[in-house]
């Protein structure tokens, strides 16, 4: 059986009770309300868009925006792929010469770099259209 939270005395009732048992309110407009305005203010951050949206024109090639909302593991796994691909084309540019396995070092170095700066313009977008979420799911929105 379902229950729902009496918005005037917060106990739980059975859906069905349209009238709280414990203290008389009406419970359907209450729900109905609650509802509404949960769905409006839970899924707003309370993280600013400005500062996200500065932090990411500003800081965004080290993805400080990321923390700053809360995504720390996205913000390592960014790191992680931004030094691999500075290690890889490194290694490529240097082993280039001596052998053929430069090359693919090389190119797998580009592709890491690519895929890095693709997250930062994607994230860029989300921002600007307010379809950026931080780490508890809610819409970063100015």
């Amino acid at each position: 059986m379902s229950e729902k939270t009496c918005k005037s005395c917060r106990k739980q009732i059975n859906d069905d009770f349209n009238v709280c048992p414990y203290c008389g309110a009406k419970v359907e407009e209450n729900i109905l309300n609650e509802t509404i305005s949960n769905n409006s203010e839970n899924q707003k951050s309370e993280k600013s868009w400005v500062v996200c949206l500065l932090l990411l024109l500003f800081f965004g090639y080290i993805y400080i925006y990321k923390f700053y909302v809360g995504k720390v593991l996205e913000g390592f796994i960014a790191w992680i792929i931004g030094i691999a691909a500075i290690i890889l084309c490194i290694v490529g540019m240097v082993s280039m010469d001596m052998d053929d396995n430069g090359i693919f070092i090389l190119v797998l170095g580009l592709l890491l770099a690519a895929i890095y700066c693709l997250w930062l313009i994607i994230d860029f977008f989300a921002i600007l259209i307010g379809k950026f979420k931080d780490k508890e799911g809610k819409y970063v929105v100015r």
